[in-house]
C-alpha cells in the first residue's frame, strides 16, 4: 500500500453572473412573467377592494345624511355631511358604561391573567419540577379537546319566559304566536 496523499477535487470557479440567486444581478424577465406578476397584482387589488369597501361604506354612511343613506345615493364619498349620529350616541349613558366595562375588562383581565399565568409558566419552564410532563399533557390536551356537550350549557338554568312575536296572516287577520317550548298558539290580536 502506498501512502500517496490524495488532494481533495477543487470546486470549477464560476462567474457572479452564472449564479442564478445573486441579489446583485438584474434578472432578465421574460413576457410571462410579467404577465403573471400582472395577474396577481390585480388579484390582490380586487381582494383587498372587497374587503375594505364594506368598512369604507359604514364609515361614509356613518358622517352622511341619513336620508340619502336610505335613498341609496351614498357609495364612495359623504352625501350630506353630519355627526348627529355621533352626537346622539355619545349623549347615551349606556355608551360610556360599556367603554368603562371594556376598559376594565382589558387591564384587570390582563392583569389576572399574567398574575396566574406567569408563576404556572416559570414553574413549567424548570426541569427539576417533577409533576411538569403531566400538567403539560394536561394543558395541551384540553386545547386540543372540548370540554364536551357540557361545556356549552348555561351555568344557570331557569325557567323560561312564553316567546311570543306578532305576525300577519296571509288573509290580513293579526295573530299572535305562543310558545313554551312545548306548545304552540295562536291567539288573534283583533277580538
Amino acid at each position: 500500500m502506498t501512502n500517496a496523499s490524495v488532494s481533495p477535487s477543487v470546486a470549477p470557479k464560476t462567474s457572479v453572473d452564472e449564479i442564478p440567486w445573486n441579489k446583485h444581478m438584474s434578472q432578465q424577465r421574460s413576457i410571462s412573467d410579467w404577465i403573471v406578476d400582472i395577474i396577481i397584482w390585480v388579484l390582490i387589488v380586487a381582494i383587498v377592494a372587497v374587503v375594505i369597501y364594506p368598512i369604507w361604506f359604514i364609515v361614509v354612511a356613518s358622517f352622511s345624511d341619513q336620508t340619502q343613506v336610505s335613498a341609496g345615493n351614498v357609495t364612495v364619498w359623504p352625501k350630506g355631511f353630519t355627526v348627529a349620529g355621533y352626537i346622539r350616541v355619545f349623549q347615551d349613558s349606556r355608551i360610556w358604561t360599556g367603554y368603562t366595562n371594556t376598559i376594565l375588562y382589558t387591564v384587570f383581565g390582563t392583569a389576572l391573567n399574567l398574575i396566574v399565568t406567569l408563576p404556572a409558566a416559570f414553574g413549567l419552564s424548570r426541569v427539576e419540577f417533577k409533576p411538569r410532563r403531566v400538567i403539560l399533557f394536561l394543558f395541551t390536551f384540553t386545547m386540543y379537546f372540548a370540554g364536551g356537550p357540557g361545556a356549552e350549557l348555561p351555568a344557570v338554568q331557569g325557567p323560561r319566559p312564553a316567546r311570543q312575536s306578532a305576525c300577519v296572516h296571509s288573509a290580513g287577520r293579526g295573530e299572535r304566536m305562543e310558545s313554551d317550548h312545548r306548545t304552540l298558539v295562536l291567539r288573534n290580536l283583533h277580538p
